[in-house]
This record gives structure tokens, C-alpha cells and sequence, in this order.
């Protein structure tokens, strides 16, 4: 009785087929739930430091889908995921994936748990790579924000 109850108020875990990788698996669960430091989730939850969920692109909003597939500051990174998803799905002879953000952040039923390994390690390496270059770019425009008001305060 309190297994079927529990079965309909919990979801179905969602396995990350045995990394061992536990920021990378922190970030992972973070962009699968929507409470990751992509602007639209912090704006969703009203973070007071992010009055717009526009990614610095200025191509769309700053979403799981927008960061993983179509933001032009991450297209050199993106290459190395995809390729590595494409690659795998050539092998597996799997050519119709309809959701493109479901299979990195998740893996693919009919695939083996290795293969599904190394989709959800490179989407992993590609958050923690890109996740360098957000900081990096974000320094840079507080850096020029705060050269701005040392200026007008000079002046």
C-alpha cells in the first residue's frame, strides 16, 4: 500500500549511469530541474541579480535549451557534444532523436549505459567548460561596469 502510494506522488529517478563525478552531477541535476545559474531560472525564482532571463547573446532567452543548443558564445564547445551524441547514435543506428535536450541531460532508452555514460560525461565536461567561459565573460562586464561608475564618479 505504501509503495503504490509513494509511486504516484515521487517521479521515476532518473540514473546518471554510474559517473562518478559529483559537482559535475550536482550541475547536471541543476539543469535538469530548471534551479541551475542560466538567467532564466534565476530569473523564475525572482534572484534579485538577474532582472532579465536574455542571455549576453542577445539571440533568445537564456534557457536549458538556449545553453545547450544555440548559444553563439558556446557554438566551439557545443561541437565536441554533439559530436560525441551524433557519434553514438550513427553506431546505435538511432536517427530520429526529436529532443535533443532530453538525450543530454538524460540519455536515450534504447542506448547501453555506456554509451549513455559518455552523452551525459560530455554534457557534463561541456557545462563545466562553458561555465568557466560564462565567468570569465560576466568578470569582464562587471570589470567595465565598475570602470564606468569610477568614471562618472570622477567626472
Amino acid at each position: 500500500m505504501k509503495k503504490r502510494l509513494l509511486s504516484c506522488v515521487r517521479p521515476n529517478p532518473k540514473t546518471t549511469f554510474g559517473i562518478h563525478n559529483p559537482s559535475g552531477i550536482h550541475n547536471l541535476f541543476q539543469l535538469r530541474v530548471g534551479l541551475s545559474e542560466l538567467r532564466s531560472h534565476k530569473k523564475h525564482h525572482n534572484f534579485l541579480d538577474t532582472p532579465s532571463d536574455t542571455c549576453l547573446c542577445k539571440q533568445g532567452k537564456e534557457d536549458t535549451s538556449h545553453f545547450l543548443l544555440h548559444c553563439t558564445f558556446y557554438t566551439t564547445h557545443r561541437e565536441v557534444l554533439s559530436n560525441c551524441a551524433l557519434d553514438i547514435l550513427r553506431k546505435n543506428q538511432i536517427t530520429n532523436v526529436n529532443d535533443l535536450v532530453n538525450l543530454y541531460l538524460y540519455g536515450h532508452p534504447s542506448l547501453n549505459i555506456i554509451d549513455n555514460r559518455s552523452i551525459l560525461t560530455t554534457t557534463i565536461e561541456f557545462n563545466q567548460s562553458t561555465t568557466l567561459a560564462y565567468l570569465n565573460r560576466n568578470w569582464i562586464v562587471y570589470f567595465f561596469h565598475v570602470l564606468y561608475l569610477c568614471l562618472c564618479v570622477l567626472f
